[in-house]
């Protein structure tokens, strides 16, 4: 019976605080610093293999399609939480490679699907004319140009 009692009497000092921790944090920080809801990460992967669908088939990314220039390898997309970006590589053979061993037989391009747009053409090719096929538009600086840098640049955008 006097552990009941100890129990019963100790049991006030014991208690915490039992509100969620929404409701419990909100007095302690500022409005400015309090967390903001996270965005729905598998929702942003749906909506990029959506719209890489929509991409690949407005673009007629299709196994083994060729024009004069190329034949399409194949595509894969990739949404980027680091960048918040869903990026869509297209391989292709290059077939004016035949003609002229310069250039190098195979590149890639890596597309934005978010925005519909161009972000890098690379090759890991050491043909004379391969610097031609290593390019990224937006490049701030001459350091982002070059076969080794877009190499890295496309890596990065589809790993992480």
């Amino acid at each position: 019976m006097r552990a009941i009692y100890v129990l019963f009497v100790s049991l006030p000092f014991i208690a915490c605080d039992v509100r969620p921790k929404t409701q419990a944090n909100q007095g302690s920080k500022p409005a400015s610093i309090q967390e903001q809801p996270k965005k729905d990460g598998w929702q942003r992967m749906k909506d990029c293999a959506d719209l890489s669908d929509l991409m690949t088939k407005r673009m007629g990314w299709v196994e083994g399609a060729h024009t004069d220039d190329h034949t399409v390898q194949g595509w894969v997309n990739h949404y980027s939480p680091k960048y918040e970006r869903c990026y869509v590589q297209v391989g292709y053979l290059n077939r004016l490679a035949k003609k002229d061993k310069s250039l190098p037989l195979l590149y890639e391009e890596l597309w934005d699907a978010f925005e519909n747009r161009l972000v890098a053409v690379c090759t890991t090719s050491s043909a004379a004319k391969s610097e031609d096929f290593c390019l990224i538009p937006d490049a701030k600086s001459e350091s982002d140009i070059g076969c080794q840098a877009c190499r890295q640049f496309v890596d990065d955008r589809m790993n992480n």
